[in-house]
């Protein structure tokens, strides 16, 4: 199911697809219908699509952070990793608080030398960086 996003800019409007993806299990699920907490569950990953994909409007610049965020998540070994700081993905500290604001980031680990930082669920923004590609082509971050 293909969703439409239209936004309000300066220059006029700005329409983004948003592709919701649907799972059916016949094999579990005879009747096709996605149990309560999996409901709860996608109706919260689209919201928080949703919620990822209108910042981008608002602030395109973020687009490449959160690129890096998710190429450096990935790259390292989940068990001994405590974040990215703001050096790795190519942003001022001041800058990131809007991403740590709308829910997008959260604070891993806080020393004195600086902040750690983790995405908040790296699959629904790795999900929202692809549908919402630029027209000029493919991203080079996912």
């Amino acid at each position: 199911m293909v969703a439409h996003l239209d936004t309000k800019q300066k220059g006029g409007t700005s329409r983004i697809d948003i592709q919701r993806e649907t799972t059916h299990d016949p094999a579990n699920r005879s009747s096709g219908v996605l149990s309560l907490q999996e409901q709860v569950l996608s109706q919260l990953e689209q919201q928080f699509a949703e919620r990822i994909a209108l910042f981008l409007v608002k602030y395109p610049e973020y687009r490449k952070v959160l690129g890096l965020a998710l190429v450096h998540e990935e790259s390292n070994d989940p068990r001994n990793y405590s974040g990215w700081r703001w050096h790795d993905v190519e942003i001022h500290p001041t800058k990131l608080i809007r991403l740590v604001a709308e829910g997008i980031v959260i604070v891993n680990f806080r020393t004195r030398q600086g902040a750690h930082y983790l995405l908040k669920d790296a699959s629904v923004v790795r999900k929202v960086l692809r549908v919402t590609q630029p027209r000029d082509g493919p991203s080079a971050y996912f």
